[in-house]
């Protein structure tokens, strides 16, 4: 704090935690003794704040600084709050530009654009105080103490440029947590000070060099940045006696001095810096303009570069030892008189920060440093050198509100302060309530309090543990009673899957992926049918059957839920595995015609299917919405894979039409060629007579002509007497057993292995494939939504269509939007048509934003394994990105979408059924790659900007 004192002992008692200063008798006492103490106390009555209030807070009763939207600007409400355990108080309701004369704040209107929102907080900075009204004039007008006060501005910040995220900064507040922004970024560098040795004696009256110190005068130095920024770039004062100071008044047509005329002589001698101090710049923690003195003492005060409009009878004038020079960088040192000498550390340097550094004759040194530890160390050389934060300048921030510029109007979009009552009146309402864990909708106390009264008599609770008996838990609530099922932490195993039938509104809720429901001899973990709604959150739930599957006549679900009203699945992994293709579905719901069923939510959920599984499957919904999930295939050894692909026969089928397919009767040479087998580089066309019989197929490049040949011969061999049919058929089995036989085959009790290096290489690309992410289907749906989800090593990404096997007259499907998906097809040897997105009979669709690639066009899934999928070409297998196909109606948006690496991009292909009136499709701004035909359109499309 300016003023004369001998030295500033408060951050040293500060940080020695020192609780009150002790006077002794008999000894003589100084001003820094009782300054001292001063400290202490404000400092421990601003830390009791801090801890009780929190970082910022205002009195409810009293509470202040509240902004309030006029037009193009808004006004700052009166009262107090607390600034980091500072008090700051405005004594009545004013403008924001009226807070201090013009120039020194800037114009709203500049720091927030048009549809720009902002950031509107207070800074506060303490500052002396020289009131005119306490000097003594019987003391020349000397002023007998300092007033520390506290100066504030409310500033504005556009929200693009705290640093810092909307969410996570309202976030921080409602916590009441430290909010480091870069508008509230004070002075990160520090100072150093030292006495030079080496320094040549001014002067014969004064002490010898090697005192260091070579003045005769004890003195309090002062340093202080004047303009900010980092070294280089800010400048700093300095002055030997920071108590020169002195106000101003009226004299002819201008101003001079208010000092006597010995005195003016004496400090503000003609040519000495001084510096024009008024309030407003203070309380804005804001330098004043700086130059030398041009007038003589007594007469009227002129400063050089200053106008005359800066003097008034309201401002004084401070005196600096010179102009402000710049911060040095790289810690070089700066001169300042009389052997002292200063030194800056890296760093930001805003205006106001000082140090003071007192130099005494009797030590022939400084006072140095003021405090242990330091604050900054920096090492070069294997010398380390030491720096200290700042002694003054640092400024308090608080969030006032948000505030939104539309036109020539601003709004309040957000009002952050945090009002707190007496303690003597806390009540419910004021007591923030985390509503993460319980899920009760509640922001308060006295919000949970009344949510969980509410419920009184109409519903259970049970909280378990990996002990329990679930079974019995659920069984012990009445037929359509409500409750809720709390899983602890810990790993519940199932024997056989939990089921819930015939109740009423039923949560099971848990910890997260700690509670895990596991049933490990069925697809099925958690069955629910015939309840009023169900909700399911915060769980891991598995469910594998290692043995043979059972035989249902359809996908099972690891989470199953049936006719049954509103169905919510968030924030849950879900994990299936079964045996075959298509078995078995991580979630599958059927929509009920209860109250309000059908409404079904999947979200924010991690999916892993199993081999050849689905992810969400989902039949006859009202509305679907299906958002924010992950859907993968589980990771598991190859040979497992292997092994389940060579056990379904559907898909060793498919395997084996890689090998062969396609095989018609004809001559050589008269074979049409097949717009599915059209040259591709995976498939070679072969002609082979079978008896009398010429066949005409493809075949796999990688079993070569010799083979065919062998296994001709030993096919006729087998059965002479066969027809065409039936070796066709001979051949479609020998390939649909190469995966289950390995490679090896018995033919007229003849060994072959011409399939072998076919088998040899399949069995290094097969890796674990999920059937389809996302199913909907069914009979009926009004509204579907499926944004935001990620799907990997899938044969089919999404596919929303419903049919019932008889052509309809009317559309089946409300409204479909399928927005910001991510989808990476799987590639692999295997002869299945992969779809990234399928859309089917639906009135309205918007699909939009969507990222569709096999995994070959992805960077992200190099390896060996995809090299070797190169090798072969079976990227090439067939493959559409986006298709929508079947009774469409009048709106169809296909808008924004990427697809990679697929043989078509975007087809629409509308059924003859589609009626011929009026429509608004639309193909646009969709982006495809690698693509020979990548827009496959209906002539009744439009299609613009596509590339």
């Amino acid at each position: 704090m300016r003023g004369d004192f001998t030295r500033d002992t408060r951050e040293r008692a500060r940080r020695d935690g020192v609780r009150s200063v002790l006077l002794e008798q008999g000894r003589p006492l100084l001003e820094a003794d009782l300054n001292e103490q001063a400290g202490l106390v404000a400092d421990r009555s601003e830390a009791i704040v801090r801890h009780v209030v929190g970082i910022r807070g205002a009195p409810r009763d009293d509470a202040g600084f509240a902004i309030t939207s006029t037009g193009l600007s808004f006004t700052i409400g009166a009262g107090s709050i607390y600034a980091e355990g500072t008090p700051v108080h405005n004594s009545a309701p004013v403008a924001y530009e009226n807070q201090f004369p013009a120039g020194i704040l800037p114009q709203l209107t500049s720091v927030v654009a048009d549809g720009q929102e902002a950031l509107v907080y207070l800074e506060a900075v303490l500052r002396p105080s020289l009131d005119e009204n306490l000097s003594e004039p019987a003391l020349d007008g000397v002023h007998t103490a300092v007033r520390e006060t506290v100066g504030w501005a409310v500033r504005v910040a556009p929200l693009t440029g705290i640093g810092m995220s909307k969410p996570a900064l309202i976030d921080a507040l409602a916590r009441n947590g430290i909010v480091t922004i870069i508008p509230w970024q004070g002075t990160t560098g520090g100072l150093d000070a030292d006495v030079d040795t080496a320094s040549a004696d001014p002067g014969p009256c004064e002490i010898a060099p090697a005192a260091g110190y070579l003045d005769q005068l004890n003195r309090l130095y002062r340093v202080e940045i004047h303009a900010g920024g980092a070294p280089g770039t800010a400048t700093f004062k300095w002055t030997e006696d920071a108590s020169r100071e002195a106000g101003l008044r009226t004299q002819g047509a201008g101003f001079a001095i208010d000092l006597p005329q010995a005195r003016i002589a004496e400090w503000f001698p003609t040519g000495s810096v001084v510096e024009i101090i008024d309030d407003n710049r203070a309380r804005a923690g804001l330098p004043g303009p700086i130059g030398p003195i041009a007038s003589a003492p007594g007469a009227q005060l002129s400063i050089t570069g200053i106008g005359a409009s800066e003097l008034s009878a309201n401002v004084r004038i401070r005196r600096w030892a010179q102009m402000p020079s710049p911060v040095p960088a790289g810690r070089a040192w700066a001169p300042l008189a009389k052997g002292v000498r200063v030194r800056f550390s890296a760093g930001n340097y805003s205006p106001g920060s000082a140090w003071t550094i007192p130099a005494r004759t009797i030590l022939g040194d400084i006072s140095w440093p003021p405090y242990r530890p330091a604050d900054i160390t920096e090492t070069s050389g294997g010398t380390t050198f030491e720096f200290y934060s700042p002694l003054e300048g640092r400024r308090r921030h608080c969030a006032l509100a948000l505030i939104q510029r539309s036109g020539a109007n601003f709004s309040v979009t957000a009002d952050l302060r945090d009002l707190f009552p007496p303690l003597t009146d806390i009540t419910a309402d004021a007591v923030r309530y985390d509503d993460a864990r319980t899920a009760l909708g509640a922001d308060d106390v006295q919000e949970a309090i009344e949510a969980l009264a509410q419920r009184r008599g109409d519903c259970c609770t049970w909280h378990a543990r990996p002990a329990s008996d679930l079974q019995a838990l659920i069984d012990s609530l009445p037929a359509r009673a409500n409750g809720t099922l709390c899983l602890a932490v810990g790993n519940y195993a199932l024997a056989a899957p939990l089921r819930i039938v015939g109740k009423g509104h039923v949560r099971i809720v848990g910890v997260g992926p700690g509670s895990k429901l596991w049933c490990r001899s069925s697809t099925q973990a958690l069955v629910i049918q015939d309840c009023l709604s169900m909700e399911v959150a915060d769980l891991l739930v598995a469910a594998e059957n290692p043995g043979p599957p059972p035989k249902l006549g359809r996908t099972t679900g690891a989470i199953e839920i049936a006719d049954t009203g509103p169905v919510r699945i968030m924030r849950s992994t879900v994990m299936v595995q079964g045996r075959r293709w298509r078995q078995a579905a991580a979630v599958r719901i059927a929509g009920s015609s209860k109250e309000g069923g059908g409404d079904i939510v999947v979200d924010d959920c991690d999916l892993v299917a199993g081999d050849l599984a689905t992810g969400i499957l989902i039949t006859d919904p009202r509305t679907a919405r299906i958002t924010n999930n992950r859907i993968r295939p589980r990771n598991e050894p190859q040979a497992r894979t292997v092994a389940r692909w060579s056990e379904d026969k559907a898909i060793a089928a498919a395997v084996g039409r890689i090998a062969f397919s396609y095989a018609i009767d004809q001559p050589a040479g008269a074979r049409a060629v097949s717009p599915v087998r059209r040259d591709l580089g995976i498939f070679a066309e072969r002609r082979q007579r079978f008896g009398s019989f010429p066949l005409s197929f493809y075949a796999s490049r990688m079993i070569i002509d010799d083979a065919w040949k062998v296994l001709t011969g030993l096919v006729v061999a087998e059965n002479p007497t066969a027809d065409s049919r039936k070796f066709r058929l001979r051949l479609r089995h020998l390939a649909s057993a190469i995966l289950p036989h390995r490679g090896r085959e018995k033919i007229a009790g003849k060994p072959f292995e011409g399939f072998k290096p076919f088998y040899d290489y399949v069995i290094r690309v097969i890796t674990a494939t999920i059937d389809t992410g996302i199913v909907v289907g069914g009979t009926h749906a009004r509204d579907v939504t499926v944004i935001g989800n990620r799907i990997e090593g899938a044969f089919h990404g999404i596919r929303v269509g419903i049919g019932s096997g008889v052509p309809r007259a009317r559309l089946m499907m409300g409204t479909v939007r399928i927005n910001r998906n991510l989808v990476r097809l799987r590639v692999a040897p295997a002869d299945i048509a992969r779809v990234g997105i399928y859309v089917g009979n639906v009135q309205s669709a918007w699909i939009a934003d969507n990222d569709v690639a096999t995994e070959l066009s992805d960077p992200e899934f190099a390896g060996t394994r995809i090299d070797q999928l190169r090798a072969q070409s079976l990227g090439r297998l067939h493959s559409e990105g986006i298709r929508v196909f079947g009774v469409l109606g009048s709106v169809l948006h296909v808008r924004g979408n990427v697809v990679s690496g697929c043989l078509a991009s975007y087809t629409v292909t509308p059924s003859p059924g589609t009626d011929s009136s009026r429509k608004l499709w639309i193909v646009q701004g969709n982006f495809s790659t690698t693509a020979p035909a990548p827009y496959r359109l209906d002539g009744r499309c439009r299609s613009v900007d596509n590339v």
